[in-house]
């Protein structure tokens, strides 16, 4: 089985845990104490975690019982060692560390599970040799990806999104107009009382417009198209066990 799967991290860790551990919620996400919890965790096989040495975001390719194909291991580079990783519910969260046993996730969602037989895992990491120049464009991906009827659509919306900035921020040309007349303080407190109001009577008008279905399909459509052009940052590979003995959970620094 394989999955690929969209994260990110603002604090400098990625990781892999049963979504059930987001029941026990940890009272502080931050600190030594933190820190030492998460290693504690993770040497129990509760959470495989990756300290990547600088935030960072990218797909993660995840294969399940399967090994990883020989071009896509040729072109990254295997970390030492094979970590315990339990997944009791089989629902398997990989993504930023800071949404660990959190109330509530910020970074991770739906997207960010993957679906597996439940039990004890294998598993071992492989970091992602990319190089980003190498890629295709963004007018590559979506040319590939949508048709050029969709491409002028979804562009000629983004255009008129860029004509709600411009009439939002049109009461400020009163600024310059009445300062030489009433002084730069009476100005600016004219400015603002105009440009307050209209811009909060602007954004609800353009929020009430009606949902563009076909907006929202095309630009679905070109974000999975990206995901699916770039090198994996990392790829877990996942085997299931039976027998634990001499496995153990942990961590790895990149």
């Amino acid at each position: 089985m394989y999955k690929r799967v969209d994260a990110g991290t603002d604090v400098a860790k990625i990781g892999a845990w049963d979504a059930s551990r987001n029941d026990s919620v940890l009272s502080k996400g931050w600190g030594k104490a933190y820190d030492q919890t998460l290693e504690d965790d993770a040497a129990e096989g509760h959470l495989f975690l990756i300290h990547t040495g600088a935030d960072c975001g990218g797909p993660i390719d995840v294969y399940v019982d399967a090994e990883v194909p020989d071009a896509v291991r040729n072109a990254a580079r295997l970390l030492d060692g094979e970590f315990l990783i339990r997944v009791p519910t089989g629902r398997l969260v990989v993504g930023g560390v800071e949404d660990y046993r959190s109330a509530k996730p910020r970074i991770t969602g739906e997207n960010s599970i993957v679906s597996i037989p439940s039990g004890d895992y294998r598993l071992r990491c492989y970091v992602g040799e990319t190089d980003e120049e190498s890629g295709p464009s963004l007018s590559e991906v979506e040319a590939r990806a949508i048709s050029a009827e969709d491409r002028a659509y979804y562009h000629g919306l983004g255009r008129r999104d860029n004509w709600r900035a411009v009439f939002i921020a049109l009461p400020i040309l009163l600024f310059p107009a009445l300062w030489p007349w009433l002084g730069w303080k009476i100005a600016l407190a004219v400015m603002l009382g105009v440009l307050v109001p209209w811009s909060h009577w602007l954004d609800r008008r353009w929020k009430r417009q009606p949902v563009d279905e076909r907006w929202k399909r095309i630009n679905q459509a070109l974000q999975d198209a990206l995901l699916a052009s770039q090198s994996p940052m990392f790829i877990l590979e996942l085997h299931h066990v039976t027998e634990t003995a001499g496995l153990k959970g942990g961590s790895v620094r990149v």
